[in-house]
């Protein structure tokens, strides 16, 4: 059974064709638990998309769920989803290619960003949020790993995918636990109603690890139990932390990592702090010499130490830029 995701005419229905008399499948660029991620071609274009095959323990309605989501947002930094085909063995999506790997393999690639370039990916990844909870959208479970890179030359533009998790902002109040450990709100952690903040808080913790490599508090959803509303993450008492980011940068994260969620400003508000100024539009930064990952075959978040744990003692500020692992 094939639907058209995106039909002009609002047409959602049943048409005829198989995904394979429409497609060409290719290279797989992507696992995970219950779906890969694979090129493929247009038979009657030539057009080069990605597929994601979702497996058929997964149920059709949560999938359906998930392109709805997709359908009612149109953003420039929001991947664009072209057809889903139910067929024996699985769900296909048909979305359009996103070259670039996701942010969680650029930081494996590179190490943590300079500030220049945090300010402009942050920027992008705000505007696309802002535009999903205008429309009553909660993503739920922003990270790296969600965020694709438009190509290999840019470290700030972005597509936002993933929308697995997301939830629609109504009346009844959402509580059901979800996302990822590390980058989930407290309050979804606590079990407590929770709304369109929580994205807000993973944006920030996003933030803090393209600056750090660092997450800011852990993976224990314990730790998220006992916070208080004044929590603030270990490395913030650092004084490496401070060197490597302008008190602009410092303030605005801040903002965006308060335990307390009706404190958390809008993505709209954050867009507007000063943080922000110097863009006009997003840039790209010259580069820069800062601290890189090891490459390893443990998990990210395991195997990445905290830096300053690195330096031998307190180097001066112009040290610690120029120190490499």
């Amino acid at each position: 059974m094939h639907y058209r995701a995106a039909a002009d005419d609002g047409d959602n229905g049943p048409r005829v064709g198989s995904f394979a008399e429409t497609y060409s499948l290719g290279e797989q660029l992507g696992d995970g638990s219950y779906a890969t991620v694979h090129k493929a071609t247009a038979w009657a274009t030539g057009e080069i998309v990605a597929v994601k095959r979702i497996k058929k323990a997964c149920k059709l309605r949560d999938v359906h769920a998930e392109m709805a989501f997709v359908r009612s947002l149109a953003h420039p930094s929001i991947v664009s989803v072209h057809d889903f085909f139910v067929e024996s063995d699985g769900y296909y999506v048909v979305m359009e290619l996103v070259r670039g790997g996701d942010l969680y393999d650029r930081l494996h690639k590179k190490g943590v960003f300079p500030e220049e370039k945090v300010r402009a990916l942050v920027y992008n990844l705000l505007t696309a949020v802002r535009h999903c909870h205008a429309r009553k959208v909660i993503h739920r479970d922003l990270k790296p790993e969600n965020v694709l890179l438009v190509d290999d030359a840019s470290d700030v533009h972005i597509k936002l995918a993933d929308f697995g998790f997301a939830a629609k902002v109504s009346s009844k109040p959402l509580v059901d636990m979800c996302g990822t450990a590390g980058y989930a709100a407290p309050e979804i952690a606590k079990g407590l109603p929770y709304s369109t903040p929580v994205d807000i808080w993973s944006i920030g913790v996003i933030m803090f690890v393209l600056i750090t490599g660092n997450l800011p508090f852990g993976t224990d959803r314990e730790t998220f139990r006992g916070m208080c509303p004044l929590s603030r993450p270990p490395m913030w008492y650092h004084p490496y932390f401070w060197s490597v980011i302008s008190t602009d940068a410092q303030r605005c994260l801040e903002r965006m990592l308060v335990v307390e969620p009706t404190c958390r400003p809008t993505a709209d508000e954050l867009l507007d702090d000063p943080w922000f100024l110097p863009l006009k539009t997003p840039v790209e930064a010259p580069p820069m010499r800062y601290p890189r990952f090891r490459r390893s075959s443990t998990a990210f978040h395991k195997y990445v130490k905290p830096l300053w744990k690195r330096v031998s003692g307190y180097l001066p500020r112009r040290q610690a830029q120029e120190f490499t692992l």
